[in-house]
């Protein structure tokens, strides 16, 4: 079912469970090293089952639904005794005297308005008896009782005598009966809840000693043990998937370890869990690629979610992780709690670089390659043709000023987009001989001076090249 919250719903509940003790079996969802599933039983909670009648909107029935309060009682022994409590069981030395303080809560851990209606039973032999009911009115959701003890009874029209009439130690069932007042009545459920006191049945070496296993929020609440002097340690090694216990300690820095035999007697003790955290690994196939260094090459039971950085590898693009490698299971985060080693596999695509070629006046050869991935070998480049234009001053450049020229070819295993911009010198005309007309022009400068006509070559160049480059290119081998 899942994982839970707080709190647990129960649709539906037969009113003879009213009253009656439940405890909740919390289940891990993995089996642990040895085969078995961990489970973590709660303490025992009183279940209030109150009738009504069948509701149609489940909206409407939820609106009616109320919470189990929580009432508790406290013994506080006024002449130096000792008192013993485990869970609702007290165990109180014959004679004691003491005062009782009940506390009603609800869910939300807020006062409870009402009043406790006190009772007191004995049992014997299948017979029972009660003594005379009190009324405990709560103040802030709380009563205490001073003053009120078996010794202080002497008619024991209070605290009853045994179904046999005797008054020496004997055992009381106390009832606390809820009643509410508004506006708590319209949010909390009234309860019964019972508590056993001991009274003096128990021999002080007897009474429990209360060992509290503390397994610092790894394990739903540790459980709680009620030992005497004469019950073995149980076992009590917790088991949690992908962790290693390492024993329990009597201090919570782990200093002093817990180690038989066990002295118990009245009284209380809290130990302290160890634990290994198991490490698994987390492999990588990258096919030749380079792993991001925040990509973790561990984790352990309790590391938090990871979300996968994408590794690099020249002359591709990434397109993810995945578990298998055949790439049909996508991978992009480890979540929290995962345990077991890991392979994850990078999927890569192979990138095409397209090589852009602007000649301007000219031509582009056919035969030029138009694209090159990083797997190509060398791809050589042929010159631009120009008409007209000097023998071998065609060539391709870098950049479009023309100011470094470009290689004649594709190095092998280049990567990134090229471009290349076609360039050439032309001869100029010169003025026929003997002409004076001033109309004629003047003898200009040769090809490769720094003359007028040659900048304006170039700027001629320059504007077919742009011209080129706002017109696109056609396909492999075509002029561009």
């Amino acid at each position: 079912m899942g994982e839970t919250g707080p709190d647990y719903a129960i649709d539906a509940a037969d009113t003879l469970w009213n009253g009656k003790l439940f405890c909740v079996d919390v289940m891990d969802r993995t089996v642990n090293a040895s085969g078995v599933v961990p489970t973590v039983r709660s303490q025992p909670a009183r279940l209030g089952v109150e009738q009504t009648s069948a509701i149609a909107d489940p909206d409407a029935a939820a609106a009616t639904l109320r919470m189990v309060p929580t009432i508790t009682l406290e013994l506080t022994p006024t002449d130096g005794s000792t008192i013993v409590q485990h869970r609702d069981e007290f165990f109180v030395p014959y004679g004691c005297t003491f005062d009782m303080t009940f506390t009603v809560m609800d869910a939300a851990g807020d006062p409870c308005l009402g009043r406790i209606t006190l009772s007191r039973h004995t049992y014997k032999n299948g017979s029972h008896k009660v003594g005379t009911s009190k009324d405990l009115a709560l103040t802030n959701g709380l009563h205490t009782l001073q003053g009120d003890y078996p010794a202080s009874d002497p008619s024991s029209s209070y605290w009853p005598l045994t179904p046999s009439g005797d008054d020496g130690p004997r055992v009381f069932e106390v009832e606390a009966r809820l009643s509410l007042d508004s506006p708590t009545v319209t949010k909390v459920l009234p309860i019964n809840e019972y508590f056993i006191i001991n009274y003096g049945v128990v021999l002080p070496e007897r009474a429990a000693h209360l060992l509290t296993c503390d397994t610092e929020g790894l394990l739903p609440g540790g459980p709680t043990y009620a030992l005497t002097k004469h019950m073995p340690l149980p076992s009590i090694a917790p088991a949690m998937v992908g962790a290693q216990f390492d024993g329990w300690f009597t201090d919570a820095d782990l200093a002093n370890p817990f180690e038989p035999p066990f002295a118990s007697g009245p009284g209380q003790t809290t130990v302290y869990s160890a634990w290994s955290q198991n490490e698994y690994a987390v492999s990588y196939e990258l096919d030749g690629g380079t792993n991001s260094t925040d990509n973790p090459a561990t984790l352990m039971n309790d590391s938090t979610t990871v979300t996968l950085r994408d590794p690099s590898k020249e002359g591709y693009a990434f397109e993810g992780w995945f578990a298998d490698s055949s790439f049909s299971q996508p991978v992009t985060a480890i979540p929290r709690g995962a345990t077991g080693d890991i392979s994850l596999y990078a999927k890569w695509r192979l990138i095409e670089y397209p090589l852009f070629y602007f000649a301007g006046i000219g031509k582009n050869p056919a035969g030029n390659p138009t694209s090159h991935t990083v797997l190509d070998g060398e791809l050589p480049i042929a010159p631009p043709t120009f008409e007209g234009a000097k023998a071998g001053t065609n060539a391709w450049y870098a950049d479009s000023l023309f100011t470094q020229k470009a290689p004649g070819s594709i190095p092998a295993g280049s990567i990134g987009d090229e471009a290349f911009y076609g360039y050439a010198d032309f001869a100029q005309q010169e003025p026929e001989p003997g002409s004076s007309d001033p109309a004629q022009p003047k003898l200009l400068a040769k090809t490769g001076d720094q003359g007028p006509l040659h900048f304006l070559a170039v700027a001629a160049v320059t504007a077919g090249a742009a011209l080129a480059a706002s017109l696109g290119f056609r396909g492999k081998g075509g002029d561009r």
